[in-house]
């Protein structure tokens, strides 16, 4: 339809006509051209729909076979690789004979006759854990089979200890004797190891005197360290060559620092000129109130100090 209008706007009153039909045709023969493409292909169309959901549902499905055949092919590893993660690599059963202490090793064990059918005993025992304090030991002598009274001592880590019983009496000649050791409180030694603070302790002037059946030893013992301590025990044995004849032990109350002491023991007996003199210092030097750190009076903290010989 053609439609003409004028304007006076329009110079010498020209008309402008349009073609109205045509402009609302346009869109709607495009319109037609779509609905007829999917009504004229709409078989073949639905087809290829077919095709593309049977295609889609292989593809899953192979995606998912796929998936399935390699879980089947990777549970065993799977499970072998789970079974490593939460297995305890670590054997518990090796860790703790490993670091446990070793045993104590008796290194010997003898009798010296005094007199009046009376015995000192003497054995000497090895701390092999050199991490390890026997913070308590308790043991007895055996005499022929017959264990004598339970005493108790400490031994520090790494170090020998002589354990002493006095006078024990008996009519006839002891034939065996042994060492029999009971409970062993065990401490593991952290941080600092204090033990070599015992060879600070330096002995020396070692002299051995006999007078009137009284035998007697004396030494110079220098606190040559920065502590000072309540009470220190001496341990004393005679030597003939290789053999003991003669053990003693004597205490030392509030031994200061840096302090130099002159000590003697003795013997209600006459004995021979010894050929070695020995003196160990006995001193827990894990025992922290053993050491002199204010004015509080000195206590009785040496081990094993039971039947001290006058």
């Amino acid at each position: 339809m053609l439609k003409c209008f004028s304007d006076s706007i329009i110079p010498h009153n020209r008309k402008i006509c349009y073609n109205r039909t045509m402009d609302q045709e346009q869109p709607q023969q495009w319109y037609y051209k779509v609905v007829y493409f999917f009504i004229a292909y709409q078989v073949v169309l639905g087809r290829l729909l077919v095709v593309l959901l049977i295609l889609f549902n292989i593809i899953i499905w192979w995606i998912g076979g796929v998936k399935i055949v390699n879980y089947l092919i990777t549970t065993d590893n799977y499970n072998k690789i789970l079974s490593e993660l939460t297995k305890d690599k670590i054997n518990w059963k090796v860790y703790h004979e490993q670091h446990r202490p070793k045993q104590l090793k008796i290194i010997s064990v003898d009798k010296i006759k005094v007199n009046n059918n009376k015995y000192d005993l003497i054995a000497k025992v090895h701390n092999p854990n050199i991490n390890w304090l026997v913070k308590k030991i308790n043991y007895a002598f055996m005499v022929d089979g017959y264990p004598l009274d339970w005493q108790n001592s400490f031994i520090l880590p790494g170090r020998d200890k002589y354990l002493f019983h006095f006078s024990y009496f008996s009519h006839n000649v002891p034939r065996q004797i042994d060492l029999k050791i009971g409970q062993i409180s065990w401490q593991k030694v952290k941080g600092v190891n204090k033990t070599n603070i015992v060879d600070n302790i330096i002995i020396k002037d070692k002299t051995f005197s006999e007078n009137k059946k009284i035998s007697q030893v004396e030494f110079n013992a220098l606190n040559n360290t920065p502590y000072g301590f309540w009470q220190i025990g001496w341990q004393i044995i005679l030597y003939q060559g290789q053999r003991p004849i003669a053990i003693n032990y004597v205490t030392s109350q509030g031994f200061l620092a840096n302090e130099n002491r002159q000590i003697s023991v003795a013997w209600s007996e006459s004995l021979p000129s010894p050929s070695k003199i020995e003196i160990i210092p006995e001193i827990d030097v894990f025992d922290e109130s053993n050491y002199i750190i204010d004015t509080t009076s000195p206590v009785n903290l040496i081990k094993g100090a039971k039947d001290i010989k006058k």
